[in-house]
């Protein structure tokens, strides 16, 4: 028979004087941190920072620090400085961390909701993922670079095609976790990884999350985390398998996985644990939240949610046992938890739960046993009173990394939703949530639990040497492009060897007389009385009377299923964006596109950017005109047992959801659906996604 046993409580008198210990330190480790530097000691203190800015509305789903500087970000419009007054922030802000002060001139302006942060501690430049399309007006497609002042990085570009919802960073690779299928319009499905610098899209990571064990379809990427060692990279995700070249496991990483980031292989760790729980979740779906490793790198922690049989935090040592790999210890929070972070003294983990109960180490066929008990009584918003083996602690809790018991540590939030962040930096504990209160002091959707002490202010370094880069435009001459120096402001342009043109107050030249052949281009700048040349890239840029130098042309054909086809031709450039009625449709590196508009008149055009110069063609015909004729149609039947539903497939559509009168029904991969409650007057209604759109086919 399998067995399980529960871990014996942390004693009061040791922890106090562990605390004692910690608070006599008065020196810190001031550099930004990550997992592996937190060691603190002892538990974080339960009364947070009243000095920090209020976020008044939203949601907080990401919080970074930055040197001397904390980023907070998520879902939200408004900030409230610590006098009252209020300031509108889109999603993201910046304070600094030993006074409090909102960073006034710290403001990008962004139109969708942030999910993850990580930064570059050298350049104190950070990565954004999440929903948004646009930075500051500037196109950037759910993932960005921002600089110390929140400007977009103008070299670092790359498209996901749905939201990104967990980022990591390793010397110069930054890996993308989330909901997208591809990445500037090649499949890398739930995860892939980009040049830090330029977000090029690294092909050799051809790993692929297959497979749906999520809620309603889902197999997400929720979070990754990079070894202390920097060659394993955590991989938590909601779908059966993590794939790469060498194809599906003989046994699969459901929910968890390590990728050997030196050779990007997958490497042999694996779990049952989530493949045998996820029938006890509710709607028999996994759903991981959150992962971190330990400090030291020798276990990490994964948390969920799906019902109290499945709303825990499991940790796994990190050595492969080669036998399944067994959690380490389990805890149960019987409501939903959200998100982790691990310092030497204690497993943070934040939710929606008011009590927690360890079970200790557990094997994976325990899940079948079904022994998993539910709290002993509802949450109370004032927080509960602990029963027998179940420690009361709301919405957020301090576990013991070696055990997963509860330790003496219960600030309380008020959160309604969630914790939804847990951020551990050597000073302390950041916070991201949905409500305003912990330990009953109102901070707003972000709380600092501080130890104390002074960071030192950070100037980002200035490299002398610019990035400049040779782009061939539509209409066949050369842009040539570099980031700004401070105290530079004159530049002579060079090519093959010889002056070209002076440039003052500027980082652009346009060479209209490039002739055919294969040219090197280059910028001269004087800094410290010393000649600087930098060569533009690619070098040589070559050009030829072939397609380089023809016109784009673009046509627009009406498909018999209603979509249109947008075709142009190839003019030699990296990536093309396609246009409808004025917004964006797509950025591919193909010479066509399919869309599926709606029945109206519609404007197509495909341009060709390059840092920020832009060349639109309007497609023919203009206007296309699509009519109700055109599209998918669907039919309804009566048959025995109630209403045949049939509609028309959709090229690139695998999910339909069926809805009667309004409301949703059922969510099939067929093109057909009996309605057992479906009756004579009923309306239906068919949804998909395409291309990112909702669309619905309407039935008779």
């Amino acid at each position: 028979m399998t067995s399980f046993h529960f871990t014996p409580r942390v004693a009061r008198n040791s922890l106090l004087l562990l605390c004692a210990i910690a608070l006599a330190i008065t020196t810190w480790n001031l550099r930004s941190a990550s997992a592996a530097d937190v060691n603190h000691g002892t538990v974080v203190p339960e009364t947070p920072r009243r000095d920090t800015p209020i976020v008044a509305d939203g949601k907080v789903y990401a919080t970074i620090q930055m040197h001397d500087r904390v980023i907070v970000a998520g879902n939200f419009t408004t900030v409230e400085r610590r006098n009252g007054t209020t300031v509108g922030r889109t999603h993201i802000f910046a304070y600094d961390i030993n006074s409090g002060a909102l960073i006034e001139d710290y403001n990008p302006v962004l139109d969708g909701e942030v999910r993850a942060v990580i930064g570059d501690e050298d350049t104190g430049d950070i990565f954004i993922g999440g929903k948004f399309k646009t930075i500051d007006g500037t196109t950037r497609l759910r993932v960005a670079k921002l600089d110390w002042n929140g400007a977009v990085d103008p070299v670092f570009d790359v498209a996901a095609d749905a939201s990104v919802r967990s980022l990591e960073l390793g010397p110069n690779t930054l890996w993308l976790g989330g909901n997208f299928e591809t990445l500037d319009g090649v499949r890398h499905a739930r995860i892939g990884a980009v040049d830090a610098t330029t977000g090029r899209v690294d092909d050799t990571f051809a790993i692929n999350v297959e497979g749906v064990a999520g809620k309603a379809g889902s197999n997400t990427v929720r979070a990754l985390d990079l070894h202390p060692d920097g060659n394993r990279l955590l991989v938590a995700h909601n779908g059966d398998d993590l794939v790469g070249p060498d194809g599906p496991h003989a046994v699969a990483h459901t929910g968890l996985a390590i990728i050997d980031v030196r050779d990007n292989s997958v490497t042999p760790w694996r779990t049952d644990w989530f493949r045998l729980v996820k029938q006890w979740c509710s709607l028999g779906a996994l759903q991981i939240q959150d992962a971190e490793f330990s400090p030291d790198g020798s276990f990490f922690v994964a948390v969920e949610k799906g019902g109290f049989r499945c709303d825990k935090a499991v940790a796994f040592n990190t050595a492969d046992d080669g036998a399944g790999n067994d959690p380490k210890w389990v805890t149960s929070a019987h409501d939903s938890v959200y998100s982790v972070g691990i310092s030497d003294a204690a497993v943070y983990i934040g939710g929606h739960f008011c009590f927690i109960r360890d079970y200790g180490p557990v094997d994976a066929q325990a899940v079948n046993q079904n022994f998993w008990f539910n709290k002993p009584t509802g949450c109370v918003s004032g927080g509960n009173t602990s029963v027998g083996e179940f420690d009361a602690r709301h919405q957020i809790a301090a576990l013991d990394p070696q055990t997963g018991a509860a330790l003496d540590w219960n600030p309380k939030t008020n959160a309604q939703e969630a914790t939804f962040d847990i951020e551990l930096i050597d000073r302390g504990l950041l916070l991201g949530m949905d409500r305003d209160r912990i330990n009953d002091i109102r901070t707003g959707r972000h709380a600092f639990l501080d130890f104390g002490g002074v960071t030192p202010p950070f100037e980002p370094p200035v490299d002398p040497t610019p990035s400049c880069t040779a782009s061939l435009r539509g209409d066949g001459n050369v842009e040539l492009s570099w980031n700004d120096l401070p105290g530079v402001g004159s530049w002579s342009v060079r090519k093959n060897g010889s002056w070209l043109a002076t440039v003052q107050d500027d980082t652009t030249h346009v060479d209209d007389q490039p002739d055919a052949g294969a040219h090197t281009y280059s910028i001269r700048h004087r800094l410290a009385g010393a000649v600087v040349e930098t060569t533009c890239q690619p070098d040589p840029i070559v050009i030829d009377d072939g397609p380089g130098n023809d016109p784009l042309t673009c046509t627009a054909t009406v498909l018999g299923n209603g979509n249109v086809r947008v075709e142009w031709n190839d003019i030699g450039a990296n990536r093309y964006i396609v246009r409808r009625d004025g917004s964006w449709r797509a950025t591919v590196t193909t010479t066509s596109y399919d869309d599926a508009p709606a029945a109206a008149q519609h404007t197509y055009l495909v341009r060709v950017k390059i840092d920020g110069v832009n060349t639109d063609v309007t497609c023919t015909p203009d206007p296309v005109v699509i009519d109700a004729g055109n599209g998918p149609d669907c039919s309804v039947a009566a048959a025995a047992g109630g209403r045949q539903l049939s509609w028309d497939a959709v090229a690139g559509v695998d999910s339909w959801q069926v809805r009667r009168n309004g409301s949703w029904v059922a969510t099939t991969n067929q093109t057909s659906y009996l309605d057992a409650d479906g009756a004579a007057g009923d309306t239906w209604e068919i949804r998909y996604r395409l291309n990112g759109d909702r669309q619905s086919i309407n039935c008779g």
